[in-house]
């Protein structure tokens, strides 16, 4: 399923309030331009949050098996610390019944005697003073597994906070996606409706596209005006009957009318002072008779674009003829993928 790139809302200039005043710049759609984009960043920063979680979950759970084999080792060096330490008491008890040995045969050799007492005393210290470090040093590897434990209690709440917070970004993320899909397919299914719509007129004059997530209509001057003028033809008004039906169909598509020329300059004395003022003049004249087919006016902007957007050459006839053209750009609004992302989605 193909997703919308940048979703862009041009912002035009407001209506005329004659022939004769000046244009104004559409700031509002600008506005709201911006801060499409700046969801769009917003989601992005979501996904890429969404996958750094994935790693430090992957890292921890690597921690945690490092410190389950370290806990495995400590335990066999407590077991085996346990068998020396019975050793040593094994020892330390041979040592004491060949001490009493000793003193028995003590009592019968009265030479050198002291001697050999002085020698077993000096082995049995040194016995007992190992025992006594092997003990100590069990008793630090029992504090060291008791850490060990505890570090690995806090890193299982750590996982499980991150999973937690992973899960939601997850869910976030599946919304997003079916807002995107049920928005695609809001624009299939209104390019569909106006080209049903508009059947009867010349491809030549009139087409009707999907771009960047949205629903371009494209009628030619000849179609809607005469040479130089903004005043609307039959033709040109049945088209925009069509195009008005549809609109009051679907109340929740936003309405950008722009008013497109050729690069010829106006002729001196016309009653526009350039080819800015006539593509205003144009959307502007398009947009009042959208509101007189029942167009709720809150959602029409029209605006103006000169000579500056061809879609052809304007070297020869053929491409000036395709420039002068005027758009009606239809596009679902995305209350609902902004309002996710600002987190009002509840």
């Amino acid at each position: 399923m193909r997703r919308p790139g940048s979703l862009l809302i041009f912002v035009g200039l407001m209506a005329w309030a004659g022939y004769m005043t000046s244009c104004v710049p559409a700031r509002k759609f600008q506005d709201t331009e911006n801060a499409l984009k700046e969801k769009q960043d917003s989601l992005r920063i979501v996904l890429s949050n969404y996958r750094d979680c994935r790693e430090d979950v992957a890292y921890m759970e690597k921690q945690i098996n490092q410190i389950k084999e370290d806990m495995e080792a400590l335990q066999r060096d407590t077991a085996r610390m346990a068998r020396e330490y019975n050793q040593l008491q094994k020892m330390n008890e041979n040592l004491n019944t060949l001490y009493e040995k000793v003193i028995e045969q003590n009592k019968e050799l009265l030479k050198n005697s002291n001697l050999e007492r002085e020698k077993l005393a000096l082995e049995l210290n040194e016995k007992e003073k190992m025992l006594n470090e092997k003990s100590l040093e069990l008793e630090r590897k029992a504090e060291l597994l008791s850490e060990k434990e505890a570090e690995l209690e806090k890193k299982d709440k750590s996982i499980a906070a991150l999973r937690e917070g992973l899960e939601a970004r997850e869910e976030k993320v599946k919304q997003l996606e079916r807002m995107i899909a049920e928005k695609d397919s809001a624009v299939n299914n209104l390019r569909r409706k106006m080209e049903e719509a508009l059947t009867g007129f010349n491809e030549s004059d009139l087409s009707v596209v999907k771009k960047n997530g949205k629903v371009y209509v494209s009628m030619s001057d000849k179609l809607l005006f005469k040479s130089g003028s903004w005043e609307l033809g039959e033709n040109g008004k049945s088209a925009l009957k069509q195009i008005a039906d549809v609109m009051n169909k679907n109340p929740e598509i936003e309405i950008l009318i722009e008013g497109h020329t050729d690069s010829i300059p106006v002729r001196p004395g016309a009653c526009v002072k350039d080819n800015w003022d006539l593509s205003v003049m144009r959307a502007t004249s398009v947009v009042r008779i959208l509101e007189d087919y029942g167009v709720d006016p809150r959602r029409l902007l029209p605006a103006g674009r000169a000579d500056y957007y061809p879609v052809a050459s304007n070297r020869d006839a053929a491409g000036r003829a395709k420039n002068r053209r005027t758009e009606i750009i239809l596009s679902p609004r995305l209350n609902k993928i902004m309002n996710l992302l600002e987190g009002k989605d509840k």
